[in-house]
């Protein structure tokens, strides 16, 4: 029951909120990576399907967040531009 209201609050919230972060670690051809993110000290995990830049290592992104029984993944991935 209470995962249930957590997954409705997450539904609600997460996912129209962007989130940023960093690349932690990605594996283009195993299809996943890990995103480090600047506002929880859980990794998020990302699936390459997500990604809609080319992204590496340390890169600066933005996403979305959603939850299911596995844990946080992020969907809508896009890297950030450096600015100077």
């Amino acid at each position: 029951m209470f995962l249930q209201m957590v997954k409705k609050w997450f539904a609600k919230s997460s996912e129209q909120t962007v989130k940023y972060g960093k690349i932690k670690f990605i594996h283009h051809r195993k299809g996943y990576g890990f995103i480090q993110s600047a506002d929880t000290t859980k990794d998020v995990f990302v699936h390459v399907s997500e990604l809609k830049d080319k992204v590496h290592k340390g890169d600066k992104v933005s996403f979305q967040l959603e939850i299911n029984d596995k844990g946080m993944k992020a969907k809508n991935v896009k890297r950030q531009l450096e600015t100077a």
